[in-house]
């Protein structure tokens, strides 16, 4: 699947549960998440959160589909409301976590 150049190369991947969407954390450039439609390999966004952004995962909330993903040279989560139409998703919340205790 081609993926643009500045999105940078995947190290961590996340499938939806309904098989939608697939989301590509490129930690190796810093600073983004390649949102892929499953369907086409057709990539749909490419988000530039932040330095170390990784992990996307998936939930569902109250009948709401969310995607989510660390920045961790940032300490935050992002969260983002799911398109059922191939748009860009939507963030909605940033929560800032709590560094660990020593």
């Amino acid at each position: 699947m081609p993926i643009p150049a500045d999105a940078g190369r995947s190290s961590d991947e996340a499938v939806s549960p309904d098989g939608r969407d697939i989301r590509l954390g490129m930690p190796t450039n810093g600073r983004t998440t390649a949102v892929v439609d499953a369907a086409t390999y057709r990539v749909e966004a490419v988000l530039k959160r932040g330095p170390r952004t990784n992990h996307p995962n998936f939930v569902t909330v109250g009948g709401v589909d969310h995607a989510y993903q660390t920045v961790g040279a940032l300490n935050e989560t992002l969260v983002y409301r799911r398109s059922k139409t191939g748009a860009p998703p939507t963030l909605v919340k940033t929560v800032h976590n709590l560094a660990p205790r020593r």
